[in-house]
């Protein structure tokens, strides 16, 4: 103490009362080191900020190259192994001993009656957003097939925002039952997803995918990759989401009772958008060639990428098609996209953004739902109220509680509100 409050630790006393009041607490050493503090805390910030303005000027560039190059990510910061390190640890150890909880282990499906099996399809789409869509009044029309079905069948969203702005945060969380307005990483990596709850109710359920797997939602149901049915007859780049038919046809054909089956899709996966069609989808021209979308121009990179959509909405009425020629079941689909995609809009391209400060085209998505009228009849569906609901602003929450809704699921973490049918069965309480 002693030392501390001596004479030779102090500044002098001859200068102002802010001189005085640090002088008193603080020995003349602390002082000058908070002057160097300062100066490394002003120099950190400057070349911060600088860092930033570059990586902003350069978005466009440096975005496919991320992209196309995920080690860049790692190379460029010399603690990346440490980190990375660390993390495959922490990885390793939270796997180890655990195993996902139940969502809910007594959920169970009322009586069905007479009533023929009931078969939904779920296409999860990729990188689609609702600007670029032609059902929710794009200026192109970009989902010409879509388009022509009957609209007292097909019940588009024009509001719909995801969960997340990365498939890895999106995909779970909508097959979560908690939705982007509770979202909890841990719960969500901690319980199975509703797609084994619905099953254990008597609902086969299969997830056929085209892309980078199901991230853990579909564990604990069949699961197949829809390559894996062309072996050697495709390359892994032109994997175009026409794959997924054969899958679906065969999967229909086996199971005649209610079902669900999930397809996830390559949709509009970047930067790459022009190897997601074949090229007589090329409606709209001059393309982007490459992935390196620094090297085309705003109109390029938007034509390719509106290409992709016309190409999934071929894929989509073909589905539809198909299911409208079961006559032995009740038939349904879903689609919606996982997230959406900035395109050069105040210069950020791709996705993936934190959800805070994203830009509403990485979050605003398409999202409809189709029920054919003997789907319709069997179900007692009010259509005018459908078409009301589709108004509505929604979010994927809305997605695993339609579930529960179309093949009459009780469990406790049903929430009404959410359910897209609920309030439009002829006879519900309102």
């Amino acid at each position: 103490m002693g030392t501390f409050f001596g004479k030779s630790s102090f500044h002098h006393l001859d200068t102002n009362c802010a001189d005085y009041r640090i002088s008193l607490f603080l020995p003349a050493a602390a002082i000058n080191d908070l002057g160097a503090i300062s100066a490394k805390i002003f120099t950190i910030f400057a070349a911060t900020s600088l860092v930033v303005v570059i990586v902003l000027s350069q978005y466009q560039s440096l975005a496919s190259v991320v992209r196309n190059h995920l080690a860049v990510r790692h190379v460029v910061l010399p603690t990346s192994p440490i980190v990375a390190f660390c993390k495959s640890i922490d990885a390793h150890a939270k796997q180890a001993g655990i195993v996902r909880a139940s969502l809910d282990p007594d959920a169970h499906r009322a009586p069905q009656g007479q009533r023929l099996p009931l078969l939904m399809v779920v296409v999860v789409g990729e990188t689609v957003r609702a600007q670029n869509w032609g059902l929710s009044g794009y200026a192109r029309q970009t989902t010409p097939m879509l388009a022509g079905i009957s609209k007292t069948e097909v019940f588009n969203f024009l509001y719909a925002r995801s969960c997340g702005t990365s498939t890895e945060i999106s995909v779970p969380c909508m097959f979560s039952g908690i939705g982007r307005s509770q979202y909890d990483e841990a719960h969500i990596k901690g319980h199975e997803s509703v797609l084994p709850l619905v099953q254990r109710t008597g609902v086969q359920v299969t997830w056929i995918d085209n892309q980078s797997g199901c991230k853990g939602v579909c564990d604990g149901v069949e699961s197949l990759v829809a390559r894996s049915f062309f072996k050697d007859r495709i390359e892994e780049d032109n994997a175009t989401d026409e794959l997924l038919l054969e899958p679906l046809d065969k999967k229909i054909s086996e199971v005649p009772k209610d079902q669900i089956i999930v397809l996830h899709m390559m949709g509009n996966h970047g930067p790459a958008y022009y190897k997601r069609y074949p090229k007589n989808f090329e409606k709209f021209t001059p393309v982007c060639q490459t992935s390196s979308l620094s090297s085309c121009s705003s109109d390029s990179i938007i034509n390719a990428y509106d290409n992709a959509i016309v190409y999934t909405d071929f894929v989509l009425a073909s589905i539809i098609k198909r299911l409208g020629q079961i006559d032995d079941r009740l038939v349904s689909m879903v689609y919606t996209s996982d997230h959406g995609e900035s395109l050069g809009e105040r210069g950020i391209y791709l996705h993936g953004l934190p959800y805070l400060i994203a830009p509403e085209e990485q979050k605003q998505v398409p999202f409809f739902f189709w029920f054919p009228q003997k789907t319709q009849r069997a179900l007692r569906l009010d259509t005018q109220c459908l078409n009301r609901k589709a108004s509505q602003p929604t979010e994927h929450d809305m997605l695993a509680h339609t579930f529960f809704g179309v093949y009459q699921i009780s469990t406790k973490i049903a929430k009404p509100e959410w359910n897209f049918i609920h309030d439009c069965i002829q006879g519900n309480d309102k």
